[in-house]
């Protein structure tokens, strides 16, 4: 199959029935090898869970959405839930470690994963800048990090074929700590990037959005951000609708749509009060822009505890 076939074939959409032992007490991670044996391309397709993806052997290209990069041993990774993706690679060696992520698995340790410097850009930034253009800003392992990382893969794939009753929370507890080590790497690249004046563009981009993610609940100014990427007001917003396909003003207030929203599920707090811990300052168009995104109000997210609401 040619490559750009890849992109115009039929999706396939994958649940976390496909791939989790639901008889099984934490069963939240599956990893596996694909191999040339188990056959390329990998059409394009989504699933319903989180995927990290480890490029264990040879050379291939990796498509997200309409976006195509190649990708290398020692590149890692994430594919988050409902984002359209595939392979492609005429190298007999090209391998790939994919270890899947059930839903529970991101919320049970979401605390502890959001405290890891360098996560959101792991799991959240990157992955969205990915989708929308082909600059590589993914995370690459050195020949030394490799040889520690690939230690620890075979190590989930033992825990993954061993019959002992443990093996699901030894899967668990090996995931968590290649997620901090990714996470750290990825953190430690891309401040090494912003020194360099020849390659701080993007980076300078993702910069920001890690700034909004972190201050959210605070006001925030286009100017400050233009600041912070040391870029022109103009050229900040130029740039970041290039690699975001979106505005900053609209990727701050999905990042806060998304924590109200979080925060409505638990505690007792007023929507009132949730609105300006969120960076909504005036509730009635915190209400007009939770509405717009959610399908339904913050009193109906919130009785309907965020599951179809509005039916």
């Amino acid at each position: 199959m040619h490559p750009q076939h890849l992109i115009d074939h039929l999706t396939k959409v994958y649940s976390h029935d496909r791939f989790f032992n639901s008889n099984k007490d934490f069963a939240l991670v599956y990893s596996y090898y694909h191999t040339d044996e188990m056959g390329y391309p990998i059409g394009m397709h989504t699933h319903t869970f989180y995927e990290v993806n480890i490029i264990t052997s040879g050379s291939g290209y990796h498509y997200l959405e309409d976006q195509c990069v190649e990708v290398n041993i020692g590149d890692v990774f994430v594919l988050p839930p409902s984002v359209k993706h595939g392979y492609y690679s005429p190298d007999k060696n090209f391998r790939i470690f994919h270890i899947l992520l059930h839903n529970a698995f991101i919320e049970r340790y979401k605390a502890e994963m959001h405290a890891l410097p360098g996560y959101t850009i792991l799991f959240e930034t990157e992955p969205l800048v990915r989708k929308n253009s082909s600059r590589k800003l993914f995370l690459t392992l050195s020949p030394g990090q490799f040889e520690k990382v690939k230690q620890e893969i075979e190590e989930l794939v033992e825990f993954e074929n061993s019959a002992y009753d443990g093996n699901e929370i030894q899967k668990i507890a090996k995931t968590l700590s290649l997620i901090g080590l990714f996470s750290k790497l990825l953190f430690i690249s891309h401040h090494k990037l912003l020194d360099h004046t020849n390659h701080t563009e993007p980076i300078a981009i993702v910069h920001t959005m890690e700034y909004m993610r972190s201050n959210f609940y605070d006001k925030i100014s286009i100017n400050k951000l233009a600041e912070i990427a040391h870029m022109s007001r103009s050229t900040y917003l130029r740039q970041f609708k290039s690699l975001c396909k979106c505005t900053p003003t609209k990727y701050l207030q999905e990042i806060r749509v998304e924590k109200a929203a979080e925060l409505l599920l638990v505690g007792n707090r007023s929507v009132s009060e949730i609105s300006q811990d969120c960076g909504f300052f005036d509730s009635s168009h915190f209400f007009r822009v939770f509405t717009e995104s959610k399908g339904c109000s913050p009193t109906q997210y919130r009785k309907g505890k965020g599951e179809k609401p509005c039916e």
